[in-house]
């Protein structure tokens, strides 16, 4: 096979293969578009939430300043 013509066929695919898998994927649920809605709307509050949790004091004394 000429290399020419492989990395035609290459291209050809690298460009159809996004497309076909947006034709085959799947279409969320009204509960799944729900679910991630909410994830959305309270990330900074859980991400604030696992700062706070993560920082306890040990009670090591190890203490940064």
């Amino acid at each position: 096979m000429k290399p020419n013509v492989m990395i035609r066929k290459i291209l050809l695919v690298a460009l159809f293969f996004p497309i076909a898998q947006n034709v085959a994927g799947q279409k969320l649920s009204r509960t799944e578009k729900k679910i991630i809605k909410s994830i959305e709307v309270n990330n900074a509050d859980a991400i604030g939430f696992l700062k706070k949790v993560v920082n306890i004091n040990s009670g090591t004394l190890n203490r940064e300043v």
